[in-house]
């Protein structure tokens, strides 16, 4: 899977590194294998990365300010923070 980690800017404590993310993969086992992984952290980084991704994983502040956006393999979108509530009319996604 074409996995993208659109990390906040200016924000460390949120952020989910490549050795972060490698540890996890490591523990996952065989699930964590194959997957192909980007990281940014601008919006820049994200319009490179948007068109091939199948998931991206964000920030739901993060998110909504790169969405709506044209995403033809998006299929899984993940939240890394709770409440959602802001981001509904989900009609942009």
């Amino acid at each position: 899977m074409r996995i993208h980690i659109q990390n906040p800017p200016n924000d460390p404590h949120f952020a989910i590194p490549a050795a972060m993310w490698q540890a996890a993969a490591a523990r996952a086992g065989s699930i964590g294998d194959g997957h192909e992984v980007s990281f940014a952290d601008s919006p820049a980084g994200f319009a490179a990365a948007i068109p091939t991704a199948e998931a991206v994983i964000g920030d739901k502040d993060v998110i909504r300010a790169l969405m709506p956006c044209a995403a033809p393999r998006l299929k899984l979108l993940f939240v890394t923070n709770a409440g959602l509530d802001n981001l509904a009319p989900f009609d942009w996604v």
